[in-house]
């Protein structure tokens, strides 16, 4: 609830659903655990203290990984839709530093949530997230949140719902 404006400013800006970006939220912070902070330790150690060979992890109330962050963002880049620094995911600079953005400050990694929304519709071929989007459109970009393979499928599936929980609150309050 903390975050509703800016959940809804995205929303409005980007011209998709609230819902859309509602459901990895909720559906991260409800699943975050003990294996979540042991991740971004590991994160951590590597860059400030150079142990270990984990250089990116999901983190932050998105769960994103830094690469997917960068990666969302180029592609939102090139479609006019932020005006920022193109960055390179290979480079371990700028994943330090996305992923710090990404695991300490929470608006910036609300953000990105459409931005890979964006990028997850066209890396699957669907069109890019709408106000008017199908459930199966939904459903491939909430899958390709997950990433692929049955497991994503599997977990798209049970997001879907919970999208459709959402849509049921939000759709009164829109037509008010």
């Amino acid at each position: 609830m903390a975050y509703d404006r800016l959940i809804t400013n995205l929303a409005r800006t980007l011209r998709m659903r609230k819902s859309l970006i509602q459901v990895p939220l909720l559906w991260e912070i409800r699943h975050y655990s003990d294996l979540d902070i042991v991740s971004d330790e590991l994160v951590r150690q590597h860059y400030q203290n150079g142990i270990g060979g984990k250089t990116d992890g999901s983190t932050g109330l998105g769960q994103i990984f830094a690469a997917t962050a960068i990666n969302s963002r180029n592609y939102c880049v090139d479609q006019g839709l932020l005006n920022v620094p193109k960055l390179d995911p290979a480079k371990e600079a700028d994943l330090w530093q996305i992923w710090q953005k990404l695991n300490t400050d929470p608006d910036f990694n609300i953000g990105v949530v459409p931005h890979v929304h964006i990028w997850g519709a066209n890396d699957v071929g669907a069109p890019r997230p709408s106000l008017d989007y199908s459930d199966a459109n939904t459903l491939r970009v909430l899958v390709r949140y997950q990433g692929s393979g049955p497991d994503a499928e599997a977990e798209g599936q049970k997001r879907l719902g919970l999208y459709q929980v959402f849509e049921g609150f939000n759709k009164p309050l829109r037509e008010q």
